[in-house]
């Protein structure tokens, strides 16, 4: 029969590095292999370490793996994880912990963070070899009838006499632990580097925002110099254009006023992005030069739109836009 926390505790054990969604990462760490001092060679030990930050599994792999094993469809498996992941919950609130046999206990500590406490049997673990690779331990045993010289400080590796055979054992050793090196080195820039670049490319389309304030009196001003241009084009007659002076005033205090200042930025670039950014999500924002910096704002017909702009600019990019009703 089918058990989906069974199945999770043969990946964990199978895998160096597991995702739980909701839960954590499971990483696996190797020690280093060494000779003793009788010569023979100790292989390198497992050891698995549970990290709480990590709980996204953003390419899917937990569920991929247990399909291929089980030959279940993702969807159902899914279904099952999630009852899986409920129940868990329930008992880490309730209980402040949780045991998954054969792999270990999660509980709470003082500071409510979640702690994985692996079972003895899984706390360290030697790597199982194959069988060339016995044939290649007994063959390091030393051939001279004289003993291998060991230092004083047991810290300290024994001194290796020169030997063919020893210097081809090294070059093994050697090629075991440079994918290893690789592994870990392209799960650290997953994990850490590689999000951290996302952000900073996120965070850079809004980050030069300095002075709202200033671009809502450049908008005004600009809507001024227009009242302007249409005094001059009416100059007929004296009547004439203090009708048109009127007309035009009630047209901009009706229309032109309703302005939502986004922001001030230095690189055309960014205002670029974000201006193509808020237009996606309905908001017609519009560009201004101002000697060498850019201006965003956008215009709305109504103050009731204009509060509607507000809160939506401040939902996409966290920044609280500047409307002022003239």
């Amino acid at each position: 029969m089918f058990n989906i926390q069974q199945e999770i505790v043969n990946i964990v054990l199978e895998q160096d590095f597991v995702v739980l969604p909701g839960i954590g990462a499971f990483l696996t760490e190797y020690s280093k292999p060494y000779f003793d001092k009788n010569g023979e060679i100790v292989l390198p030990e497992k050891k698995i370490e549970f990290n709480h930050l990590i709980d996204r599994d953003l390419d899917n792999k937990l569920l991929s793996l247990i399909s291929l094993k089980v030959n279940l469809p993702k969807e159902l498996l899914k279904t099952d994880y999630n009852e899986f992941l409920n129940k868990f919950r329930s008992s880490i609130v309730l209980q402040q912990k949780y045991e998954i046999e054969n792999l270990g206990l999660f509980f709470k500590n003082e500071n409510h963070e979640l702690v994985f406490y692996p079972e003895k049997s899984n706390q360290s673990q030697k790597v199982v070899s194959n069988k060339p690779e016995e044939v290649f331990v007994k063959a390091l045993k030393p051939i001279s009838a004289k003993p291998i010289e060991v230092l004083e400080n047991d810290n300290e590796e024994p001194e290796i006499a020169s030997n063919p055979k020893r210097t081809k054992s090294y070059f093994k050793i050697l090629l075991y632990l440079v994918p290893v090196f690789l592994i870990t080195t392209t799960l650290a820039y997953t994990i850490f580097i590689k999000p951290l670049k996302n952000k900073s490319e996120k965070k850079n389309m809004v980050e030069e925002i300095d002075s709202l304030a200033d671009l809502q009196n450049e908008v005004l001003n600009g809507s001024n110099l227009q009242v302007e241009d249409v005094e001059k084009r009416n100059s007929d007659t004296k009547n004439e254009r203090k009708d048109t002076i009127k007309n035009q005033s009630s047209r901009d205090s009706s229309s032109n006023s309703h302005i939502v200042g986004i922001g001030i930025f230095k690189v055309k670039e960014n205002v670029d992005k974000l201006a193509a950014y808020l237009a996606e999500n309905g908001i017609p924002a519009r560009v201004r030069k101002s000697g060498d910096r850019y201006k965003l704002f956008v215009t709305a017909n109504s103050e009731e739109q204009a509060n509607d702009f507000v809160q939506k600019i401040e939902q996409l990019t966290g920044e609280k836009a500047v409307y002022e009703n003239n």
